[in-house]
């Protein structure tokens, strides 16, 4: 819990949402950054060892192969999920072990993850991602013409593709802004920038804020990019979480130019109508509630089953 990546800020709200609701979440990460002393100035445990853990929890939400495993082997009777953020990372690659009783894709593309990696299609289960829409307030109306562009990537860095999204914007008239780690302008309330601007660049869990705060937005990073967000790909767009299967081409100034010609203000406006109606933080941990409860019972239904040999050979693997 160091920087504000996906993952992470995808389990900072999450667990203020669930201690909102009642439940006692406890958040386990092998490096207590800044993110997590936020966290632990909320009231959220936080812990970086559970080794001195005097309770036992219901159930296990692994983010992450280590953490998830460390988490399994100290708890030897709970249960777990397990979620997948990426197609790429090392770290989103599922252990394949037999407490954890279902595997959660966040888009279509982690869900091929997840059955190239050998998981049963019985145990996938994809919950799109979310949006605090409680932080991300709706701005008011785009302008006729964007004005005003943000980066908006913790890997986007001035030796990656940043120049080349600059001189497109100058060449169209627009000034571009960058927040993210890697450019070393992180901001730790991107809720109250981004409603400064007209245009974005981003991906994944950065893309869906964007939207829900009502901007018009290209995906693109990681040196590709992809379409103009509108109403006749958002549905298509948000099954594959704005992310990498959505970057369809290298990035380049008449890739750029060409996306930002097609700004559509008041369709800009219903896209984030639709991403404020599909995408609630709410909606999402109703979800994530019935699945920890279905899960649960469905460990206890199995208890009575020996599984020490398979769990013991999982951890080998």
């Amino acid at each position: 819990m160091v920087s504000r990546g996906g993952t992470e800020m995808y389990v900072y709200d999450l667990a203020l949402a669930l201690q909102k609701l009642g439940h006692k979440p406890y958040v386990y990460t092998p490096f207590v950054g800044p993110l997590g002393r936020e966290l632990e100035g909320l009231t959220i445990p936080v812990f970086n060892s559970l080794e001195n853990l005097a309770f036992e929890p219901d159930i296990i939400h692994g983010h992450h192969h280590l953490p998830t495993m460390t988490a399994l082997t100290r708890f030897p009777n709970v249960p777990a999920i397990f979620f997948c953020h990426g197609w790429t990372p090392q770290e989103e690659g599922p252990p394949i072990f037999p407490r954890i009783l279902r595997y959660v894709a966040v888009s279509e593309t982690c869900y091929d993850r997840l059955i190239v990696n050998g998981i049963p299609e019985k145990r996938i289960q994809i919950i799109l991602n979310f949006a605090d829409m409680d932080r991300f307030k709706l701005r008011s109306n785009l302008p006729e013409k964007p004005k005003k562009a943000l980066i908006f990537s913790n890997s986007a860095s001035e030796d990656s593709w940043i120049p080349i999204v600059r001189q497109a914007c100058e060449k169209m008239d627009i000034q571009l802004d960058i927040i993210g780690a890697r450019a070393q302008k992180s901001v730790e309330s991107p809720e109250m920038v981004l409603r400064d601007y007209h245009l974005v660049f981003a991906v994944g869990k950065a893309a869906l804020e964007a939207l829900s705060v009502g901007l018009s937005l290209i995906m693109c990073d990681y040196g590709r990019i992809g379409p103009m967000v509108s109403m006749d790909n958002v549905h298509a767009m948000r099954q594959l979480n704005f992310g990498l299967r959505g970057l369809t081409s290298p990035i380049s100034i008449e890739a750029v130019c060409r996306e930002m010609s097609t700004y559509d203000a008041e369709d800009a406006r219903r896209v984030s109508d639709y991403i404020r109606e599909s995408a609630s933080k709410s909606q999402t941990v109703n979800q994530l509630v019935a699945l920890y409860q279905s899960v649960v019972i469905e460990f206890h239904e199995l208890k009575g089953i020996e599984n020490t040999h398979a769990e013991l050979n999982a951890i080998s693997r």
